[in-house]
């Protein structure tokens, strides 16, 4: 029986080189601080694959500044695409971590989806070929060592959101650009930009009067009064006009400027959470929002803010604030 297995794998291995792949070179890196650069990878890749003639490399894919935890990535979807159309059946990564940070999908991918598709797949520094898994035993660590780029990704995760809390709670702004109305000084800390924040003040005034938010919208536009997104790339602090120069007071902005409690000195730093299972965030509940209390000079007062907010109560003002 062991003669007659013997024979049977050697004519299978025959086989197995015979074949001529169409190979695709998959790198990621999800922030500049990481050790490796994309031609780094690509570097390691290419070398290793002079050890294997049959592998013909067609395509390079690429995913610069996406996360491992899921696989909603434009080079990664490209990349699915090219082996649904059957012009790639063999897939080669420098090591498991650059496909996937996220064990279960991963696990999906190698063990379900790329064998119904015929695709093989290979991680340089793993030494993992799923051509001759089953007869390496290396084979055995991969659902192992995709836990552990799992749970790292996690770590990680939670060492930033917790440097981030840090900041928040010295007062600092952690954000590109500051709400409408304020400015960032030399420390980060939130100070009225009094050219925007006469604008803010108006508005809190206008509606407080009785005027709707869309005679509002309309008074702002007739007046020329630069939208939020066109004032701050007026400033430099956006690098160019995302709108291209045809943003326009909306009653959407004007309805989150509204609810925003930052126009009163507070800042709600904690307004989503991570669900453990799942990985993806959900909105919390405004009253269960974590602040931080008269941390920065207030625009609006208190009281004003609070007949606004019990006027605004069951209108739809779109999400987040």
């Amino acid at each position: 029986m062991s003669r007659k297995s013997r024979k049977k794998r050697k004519k299978s291995e025959e086989s197995k080189e015979q074949k001529i792949y169409k190979a695709a070179m998959y790198v990621r890196l999800s922030h500049k601080g990481e050790e490796e650069s994309l031609e780094t990878q690509k570097t390691i890749i290419r070398e290793y694959l002079k050890n294997y003639p049959e592998i013909v490399l067609i395509k390079e894919f690429e995913d610069y500044g996406w996360s491992g935890g899921n696989f909603h990535r434009p080079g990664f979807y490209s990349m699915i695409e090219e082996i649904r159309n059957g012009k790639i059946d063999c897939i080669v990564v420098k090591d498991l971590s650059r496909f996937g940070r996220n064990y279960i999908e991963t696990g999906r991918f190698l063990e379900y989806l790329f064998p119904k598709m015929g695709v093989r797949f290979l991680s340089v520094q793993d030494n993992y070929d799923t051509l001759y898994k089953e007869e390496e035993r290396e084979a055995f660590l991969v659902p192992l060592k995709n836990i552990v780029h799992d749970f790292y990704k996690r770590d990680i995760g939670d060492k930033i959101r917790s440097a981030i809390r840090i900041k928040q709670e010295r007062g600092e702004y952690v954000g590109s650009c500051p709400p409408y109305g304020y400015q960032l000084d030399k420390e980060r800390k939130l100070q009225i930009d009094y050219e925007a924040g006469l604008v803010v003040k108006e508005i809190f005034q206008k509606y407080l009067d009785g005027v709707s938010i869309g005679d509002i919208r309309r008074k702002l536009n007739e007046e020329g009064v630069l939208s939020p997104c066109r004032y701050f790339a007026r400033k430099g602090i956006l690098k160019k006009d995302r709108t291209n120069g045809k943003g326009v007071w909306d009653d959407k902005i004007i309805g989150r400027m509204l609810m925003n409690p930052v126009y009163c000195g507070h800042r709600p730093i904690r307004k989503t959470r991570t669900l453990p299972w799942s990985g993806k965030k959900e909105n919390i509940d405004k009253e269960q929002w974590d602040m931080l209390w008269n941390c920065h000079p207030p625009l609006i007062e208190e009281e004003v803010y609070k007949k606004i907010e019990k006027r605004r109560e069951g209108k739809t003002v779109g999400k987040g604030l």
